[in-house]
């Protein structure tokens, strides 16, 4: 039983496409960076039992003093083997847990995901899971711990495991051993511990479930908030308590009207109705209307009254269902067309700024030759700007299915990808000054990442634009993004398509039409100037990239990397000083020797940097002295119970958008009206993954930062969202309708 993260990661490692030597290079690199990105694992290895093998696994390597954390019951079962749900169904017990934990410690009960329903001999039917499932826990550590220490968290297991001909009983003492930290950083287990949170059921404000029975028969009416639509969406109920439902008999759910679903589920012979029966409804495409959630907690009721609570044995995840945000009713049309202009947009963004500069020199560099050929540079930048997309988009979409609660950007919140960008930008920067070569002319730069020159430049040109594009929010952008990744896969890359060509378009016209460039000088002496001052931009974001960088692992992290990048431009001068091709063979190889075994060290650097993290940032304050606070539902929740309007800012430091806004949030004709009006500023950083922003994002249609709120407490569940790109009299105009 191999960890699937690794089998993933090699996967891709070796079918990334090249040439010839440069493709090793590549799959290094990506081997490597792949290393990099695998999080260290917290706890102890595996208790191997007959057919099932049990751990406890945490979300993070280390706990925050007085913050909740996940921890799981990790069960692996053999093929054809299984374990139970709450209600096991015809036969069978459920998975108990008894938990053994440090002084000051509280653990909240063992949270059951969705489970499946399974036949067995007889025509008995269960409820339960096989392969994999991580049964949860919610434990609150007291805030009294001291960093650097370490806790000793135990567990009495015991199970039910079974296959079709034979049960057996099963249980093991498992211990789990974190450090105390006020950085931790996430475990390898953390993306399964996301995607079984997520199988979790949710709590079902504004869902109704009401029964009655009819002989042998229990009738189900589901209302919905916002009605039904075709098709009828494919309907489980699992009841928790035993006895009373049928478990291998077929459930009929039929839409009565677009606004409720009745179900017919036989009942056991002689079953006792109680007044309420609490259970989890699952629909596996998820549930329309409600952003595709799968799993709603809800308790049947037989006076037909809304319940806002589960029965006490039930244990369900402690969140509220996410309601459609203003953008997910845009409509597919609509949102490929914001989509459009958001592409467009993006080139005025300053994140695209340097690889712009290189293309129009490259348009230059091609005003001599035949206008086919610049038509087809063209496309070609426009394909590598759509496969790039393509390939952000669907690894997004691929992760957000497998239960990580990730956004547009989501790469930068690596640091690992950050510090491969800050290093490829600065090799880049090295090139353009003439310090080395790994091209010939402008074009030849991204040409030689493909292993050929020319087309191939186009091609990563576009690439890199893309990559560099990912952290601007234009104007239509979040709406568009937000709407696509609540869709079907196929839907969403539409979208994304779309929004590459938007992007592409302008360049794509330039080649079409040459004369829309005539105000640019003809090719000369000038361009080797030019080409140098386009190092500029390029070490610009490098510093971007670096401070984003220091807020993820810390100054002693940044120090090691600058160490790396130190080396890398060490490399990079032997080899032009000493490994051009003009130089004597054996001169040349020692040179590239030299410069490999910087690069190792640059890389062992780099790979130390990693364990490095950021001190959490302290609170702020503006000029008229109110407090930014982090940003949480309860902080939200408590500042409205006060009576005070509540300002929230999602941002990051990777976000240019987001930066940018700042200098209207804190004019001081802005803070001066915050004061005014008494405003709880609450910020959301999404700098690092954070799935409870993530969440926050897609409950108001959006997948990408930034997203501003503005709560009026007469009007608490409608908050004000206001534009991507603020202006003071945008903030001013809200405030002033408090």
């Amino acid at each position: 039983m191999t960890d699937p993260y690794y089998e993933r990661s090699f996967v891709v490692c070796f079918v990334f496409p090249g040439r010839h030597v440069l493709r090793n290079v590549a799959r290094l690199f990506f081997a490597v960076i792949l290393l990099i990105c695998g999080p260290a694992q917290a706890g102890a290895a595996p208790v191997q039992t007959p057919h099932v093998n049990a751990e406890l696994v945490a979300e993070y390597d280390a706990i925050r003093p007085g913050e909740p954390f996940w921890v799981g019951l990790r069960l692996l079962h053999e093929p054809t083997w299984h374990t139970y749900w709450i209600n096991p169904g015809d036969a069978g017990y459920a998975t108990s847990i008894e938990w053994t934990l440090p002084e000051g410690f509280e653990a909240g009960i063992l949270q059951f995901p969705s489970p499946h329903r399974f036949d067995g001999n007889g025509g008995l039917a269960g409820y339960g899971y096989t392969d994999e499932v991580i049964l949860l826990t919610r434990i609150t550590p007291p805030g009294n711990l001291q960093p650097g220490t370490e806790i000793a968290i135990r567990g009495k297991a015991g199970w039910l495991i079974c296959d079709p001909q034979q049960c057996l009983p099963g249980g093991a003492d498992l211990a789990l051993t974190l450090g105390v930290s006020d950085a931790p950083a996430p475990t390898s287990f953390k993306p399964n511990i996301n995607a079984f949170v997520d199988r979790l059921p949710h709590s079902s404000i504004g869902w109704r479930l009401s029964f009655s029975r009819s002989g042998d028969t229990l009738n189900l009416t589901l209302h919905g908030p916002h009605g039904f639509g075709d098709p009828l969406p494919d309907l489980y109920f699992f009841a928790e308590p035993t006895g009373l439902i049928v478990p291998g008999a077929p459930q009929g759910f039929a839409i009565d009207d677009s606004s409720s679903i009745t179900g017919v589920l036989p009942l056991k012979p002689g079953a006792e109705l109680p007044q309420k029966i609490p259970g989890i409804l699952y629909s596996p495409p998820g549930f329309p209307n409600a952003n595709n959630v799968k799993a709603l907690r809800l308790t049947a009721s037989a006076d037909g009254a809304a319940v806002a609570a589960p029965g006490a044995d039930i244990p369900v995840l402690d969140s509220p269902l996410p309601t459609p945000g203003a953008s997910s009713s845009i409509g597919i049309f609509a949102a490929m067309g914001f989509a459009f202009l958001g592409g467009l947009l993006l080139n005025l963004m300053p994140c695209v700024f340097p690889v712009i500069s290189l293309k129009i020199m490259s348009f230059v560099n091609q005003s001599g030759e035949d206008h086919r050929k610049i038509v087809i540079h063209g496309l070609v930048f426009a394909v590598g700007v759509v496969i790039t997309f393509w390939v952000l988009s669907g690894v997004l979409i691929a992760l957000r299915a497998a239960g990580a609660q990730l956004g547009w950007g989501f790469q930068l919140q690596s640091p690992p990808f950050v510090m491969a960008m800050t290093a490829l930008l600065f090799i880049l920067a090295l090139s353009l000054f003439g310090v080395f070569e790994i091209g010939a002319g402008l074009t030849g730069v991204g040409g030689r990442l493909a292993g050929s020159a020319g087309f191939g430049g186009s091609f990563w040109s576009g690439a890199l634009a893309t990559i560099l594009a990912t952290p601007c929010a234009a104007p239509f952008m979040g709406p568009a993004v937000g709407f696509a990744l609540a869709q079907p896969p196929a839907s969403s890359l539409l979208i994304f398509t779309c929004l590459a060509l938007g992007m592409a378009l302008p360049y794509v016209l330039l080649s079409l039409y040459p004369g829309l460039l005539k105000f640019i000088p003809k090719p000369g002496a000038w361009m080797e100037t030019f080409k140098q001052l386009m190092g500029f931009p390029m070490l610009a974001v490098v510093i971007w990239l670096l401070w984003v960088l220091g807020l993820q692992i810390g100054i002693h992290g940044l120090a090691l990397h600058l160490g790396a990048l130190f080396l890398i431009g060490l490399a990079a001068w032997t080899l032009g000083r000493f490994g051009s091709p003009v130089r004597p063979r054996t001169q040349r190889l020692v040179a590239r020797a030299a410069a490999l075994v910087f690069l190792a060290a640059a890389f062992g650097f780099s790979h130390q940097a990693i364990a490095f993290q950021a001190a959490p940032s302290l609170a702020h304050s503006t000029k008229s002295g109110v407090e930014w606070q982090p940003w949480s539902e309860d902080a939200v929740a408590r500042a409205l119970a006060d009576g005070n309007p509540v300002f929230v800012d999602f941002t990051a430091a990777w976000c240019l958008t987001c930066q940018a806004n700042k200098i209207a949030l804190h004019a001081d004709a802005v803070e001066t009206a915050i004061a005014e009006k008494s405003i709880a500023l609450l910020e959301g950083d999404w700098t690092h993954q954070d799935p409870a922003i993530t969440q926050a994002l897609a409950k108001h249609g959006r997948a990408t930062v930034p997203l501003y709120l503005l709560y009026d407490p007469a009007d608490p569940s409608n908050p004000v969202i206001l534009p991507q790109i603020l202006t003071k009299a945008i903030l001013l105009e809200a405030f002033e309708g408090l």
